[in-house]
C-alpha cells in the first residue's frame, strides 16, 4: 500500500486518516469532571527504541525533569504494555492520562497523526511533538 494517500495532499487518491468538521451543536460535557478523574499525568506509546527525530530522548529528559511518563510498548522505564489499541481495556487505560505524547517514527511534511482524530474518542489530549534538527 502507498501510506502517502493518508497524509500528502497532492496525491491522486487522497485518503486521510479522518478530517475536521464544523457540528451544528457543541456537544456539552463538565470538562472539569473529567479531568478530576484522571490520576495520571503522561501517556507515551513508544514501539521502537531508536528513532531519526530522538523522541526517545526527549522522554527521557521530561523523566529526569521529574515528570512521571509512563511508557507503554516497552520501550519505557517500566515494561508497560497497552491493550490492543480501539478497544475497552485500552480506552479504561487511557481514560486515566490528562496527556499522551504522540510521537511519530520520523517527520514528514503534511502529515497529521491519526492521534489527532481519538481525541474525542478516549478524552485524552494528545501533545504531539516536534522534534528539532
Amino acid at each position: 500500500m502507498n501510506w502517502s494517500m493518508t497524509f500528502m495532499r497532492n496525491v491522486d487518491n487522497f485518503f486521510p486518516y479522518g478530517t475536521l468538521e464544523r457540528r451544528a451543536e457543541v456537544p456539552i460535557r463538565n470538562y472539569s469532571a473529567i479531568f478530576d478523574q484522571k490520576t495520571k499525568l503522561l501517556l507515551g506509546l513508544l514501539k521502537i527504541a531508536i528513532t531519526p527525530n530522538r523522541r526517545e530522548q526527549y522522554v527521557e529528559e521530561l523523566h529526569h525533569a521529574g515528570l512521571e511518563v509512563d511508557i507503554y510498548g516497552g520501550r519505557g522505564i517500566k515494561e508497560l504494555h497497552l491493550p490492543r489499541f480501539r478497544t475497552e481495556a485500552a480506552k479504561k487505560t487511557l481514560d486515566r492520562y490528562k496527556f499522551y505524547l504522540s510521537f511519530e517514527n520520523i517527520n514528514c511534511e503534511d502529515y497529521v497523526s491519526e492521534k489527532l482524530f481519538s481525541m474525542e474518542t478516549y478524552m485524552v489530549h494528545p501533545n504531539n511533538v516536534v522534534m528539532p534538527e
